[in-house]
């Protein structure tokens, strides 16, 4: 049997800064239109599809950038996932006109459909109870504290 091989990428760029995204040279540059060559890639190269996996303000600002110039955009998701099911609601995220749950139906959707606007107000949710608890641990954790570990 022989087994065919196939391209699924004649390159990829990974790009480390959080900012990198926000910024009107990434929509420019890095972000070209459809079959047409970025200033800043080699010869003949395009960018088909951005990959955006970090914080939503990041994620939304790939999104945004890459979204005038019509190169597909998958973000990776990840909110509070409580069980796992979809069930309890916690991971909810509206994409286009529809809810969908980042546990069942995800994490990965089209960055362009993505509300991030509503998914940044619903991790802000458990704030207040995050502090609480982290502060209730920092008062109780014997090793709070110690720059040393015996």
């Amino acid at each position: 049997m022989a087994i065919k091989k196939t391209a699924l990428a004649q390159s990829i760029a990974v790009l480390l800064s959080a900012a990198t995204c926000s910024l009107p040279a990434f929509a420019q540059e890095a972000a070209p239109a459809p079959q047409s060559q970025s200033p800043s890639a080699p010869e003949g190269q395009v960018i088909d599809e951005v990959i955006a996996i970090g914080p939503p303000v990041m994620m939304k600002g790939c999104a945004e950038a890459t979204r005038a110039k019509g190169i597909r955009t998958m973000v990776s998701l990840n909110p509070v996932m409580v069980d796992g099911t979809g069930m309890c609601g916690g991971c909810r995220v509206k994409v286009g006109e529809r809810v969908k749950f980042a546990c069942v139906d995800g994490p990965d959707f089209d960055g362009h459909q993505v509300d991030f606007d509503d998914l940044m107000a619903r991790l802000t949710r458990y704030r207040f109870a995050e502090r609480e608890a982290l502060e209730r641990w920092q008062d109780s954790c014997r090793l709070a504290g110690r720059t040393e570990v015996s």
